[in-house]
């Protein structure tokens, strides 16, 4: 499957003139083509207006696919402009008419959202030129030859081109809907959308991502995306270094990397342009014949726990624990809290604790390409709670599909260890489905929150642990910490300070939004907003009360998109999604 990175930016202008406005209300649904499956949470944008004045709504499609949202539009409109996102071109905007102050505007999306080789494909690429000039492109194609196409160019102001590559300078401030057919010889026919206003700055200069086309279970081949090269990544000019994940790299634009043996493995790519711009980006690979792409899957902070060695005869400090990272994504920063008050900095870290006792214990990531993730444990330290086997346990980690396979699949990673080796697996799923796989992949029929079990059986010892998954937000699963190196009775003594009813209002939010949790008791919070690959936006400390909190967040200066609240305490982590219109 290639994977393809398809990107609308929308940005928008708020006019200080006042106009008569009435409301209207835009529904419909987006469903697959074939089957008529329902596509959930998919944001469904409208417009309406002209550029000195016009208004906008959003909504997100629910479980079923379907979607309504009322917003003010200026007095005498009659059509009003839709437009979602849709991973492959069937529809994704449209002009609907407003009758009686309803518009219904229905969308299909491909059974495959990927494009294939043999889709007719492509979308519409923004380079800002200088003030209300732009450069456009339409810089993927499937199905034709971009030498022998040809191109009609709509820039929403009435003025159109033929040209592959136009630049174009509007005539005014404001909002424009761009559309491009390109026409192949064959008589394939793409078409790309982007919706856009003039104060659009272009995609970020010195950035780009990486895109791989599996060619078997462990043969890849990879391609940079860097923008402002993305027809020739192949330029002299430009230097590569990958790293495959694997102990081996390669200098080579556009390598073909064969994995020794099924695994998960982050690839990283160093390009060095001609102006002496270093790009930087990673991605997460399977290894293997799983049926799942990782394309929007970010970075997952994770980490093991064993007893630290104080000498070479091998006596054991039972205050001493050692720590080692096991995330996903490249990271390049570690950060440590080990519950006491101290921090560590290094990927591998030994910690000595002053007193037996149990103690939440944070590790924050930061990856090549800016990805953030933290993940937090309850581990017992000290011979008051027993032996910890922290040499044997049970571990792992879930792997959202890119495209969620219709909106709930999960492929599971099993990373559990023990002296002599795993031997078995039994997983509970939180849906009473089960699987005794090592690596299971797994749909949910419904999307929501499920606690999956594993328990895993070595030669000479069991383990347990459970996690929180979350179909609608995969990322930073671990958000009420599991326990590590679990021996009989060890969590009698932890209470832990629970948030519950955790909520944000106005949801969409436009300008300030309202974070409303219960507290039982008075205690030191962080709240950060973070975007969806789990990069965070900002942060600010609150000491919150016991009984009910309000939180003021001010999300107006947020492109909109969707968007998570975190919010942490010394004992947990809670999450909610949030759109910003």
């Amino acid at each position: 499957m290639k994977k393809i990175a398809f990107s609308i930016f929308l940005f928008f202008c708020v006019h200080l003139m006042v106009y008569a406005q009435v409301e209207i209300t835009v529904s419909g649904t987006i469903l697959f083509q074939g089957t008529g499956a329902p596509v959930p949470d998919r944001p469904v944008l409208a417009f309406a207006g002209d550029s000195l004045n016009f208004t906008q709504g959003m909504g997100i499609t629910d479980s079923n696919g379907a979607y309504s949202f009322t917003f003010t539009a200026p007095t005498g409109t009659t059509e009003v402009l839709v437009v979602t996102q849709l991973y492959c071109q069937v529809g994704g905007t449209g002009i609907f008419p407003v009758v009686n102050g309803l518009a219904v505007a229905h969308f299909v999306e491909c059974d495959d959202p990927l494009p294939v080789d043999t889709t007719c494909w492509t979308y519409v690429d923004i380079q800002l030129v200088d003030s209300l000039t732009f450069a456009f492109d339409a810089p993927y194609f499937y199905g034709f030859e971009p030498v022998s196409a040809t191109y009609v160019w709509s820039f929403g102001d009435s003025t159109t081109s033929t040209e592959a590559q136009p630049i174009h300078t509007y005539p005014g401030p404001g909002f424009y809907s761009v559309t491009v057919v390109v026409t192949g010889a064959d008589g394939c026919i793409a078409i790309g959308y982007q919706a856009i206003n003039t104060d659009f700055g272009g995609f970020p200069e010195c950035s780009g991502l990486i895109t791989y086309q599996q060619l078997a279970d462990s043969i890849f081949a990879f391609t940079p995306v860097i923008y402002g090269y993305d027809q020739n990544p192949g330029d002299p000019e430009i230097s590569y270094l990958w790293d495959f994940g694997d102990g081996t790299t390669s200098t080579e634009s556009q390598p073909i990397h064969e994995y020794p043996s099924d695994g998960v493995y982050s690839v990283q790519m160093t390009a060095t342009l001609p102006d002496g711009c270093v790009v930087h980006a990673c991605d997460v690979i399977f290894g293997s014949g799983f049926p799942i792409d990782t394309f929007w899957y970010g970075c997952q902070a994770m980490f093991g726990v064993d007893v630290a060695y104080v000498d070479s005869s091998g006596t054991v400090n039972p205050l001493s624990v050692a720590f080692y990272d096991l995330s996903i994504g490249t990271p390049v920063s570690w950060h440590w809290d080990f519950g006491d008050g101290a921090t560590g900095t290094t990927p591998y870290v030994t910690h000595t604790y002053n007193q037996s006792g149990l103690y939440v214990v944070t590790l924050s990531i930061t990856t090549i390409d800016s990805c953030e993730s933290q993940t937090s444990f309850v581990i017992c330290v000290g011979n008051d709670c027993g032996l910890p086997e922290y040499d044997c346990q049970a571990l792992f980690m879930p792997f959202p599909d890119s495209v969620f396979s219709n909106g709930n699949g999960i492929q599971f990673i099993d990373i559990s260890y023990a002296p002599w080796g795993v031997t078995s697996w039994a997983w509970d799923f939180g849906d009473s489905t089960t699987s005794t796989e090592q690596h299971p992949y797994h749909e949910y029929a419904v999307a929501g929150i499920y606690t999956v079990t594993l328990t895993i059986t070595g030669d000479s010892c069991s383990s347990v642990i459970a996690f929180e998954i979350d179909t609608e937000n995969p990322w930073n699963f671990n958000q009420s910490p599991a326990q590590l190196g679990a021996s009989p009775g060890s969590v009698s003594t932890f209470e832990k300070v629970v948030l519950n009813g955790l909520k944000c209002y106005p949801n969409p939010a436009q300008s300030n939004m309202i974070v409303a949790f219960n507290s039982p008791s008075a205690t030191d919070l962080t709240l950060r907003v973070l975007d969806i690959s789990g990069k965070a936006i900002n942060s600010d400390t609150y000491q919150a009360a016991s009984g009910l909190n309000q939180l003021k967040v001010e999300v107006g200066s947020l492109v909109p998109g969707i968007y998570l609240a975190e919010l942490r305490s010394k004992d947990e982590v809670r999450m909610v999604k949030f759109v910003k219109q």
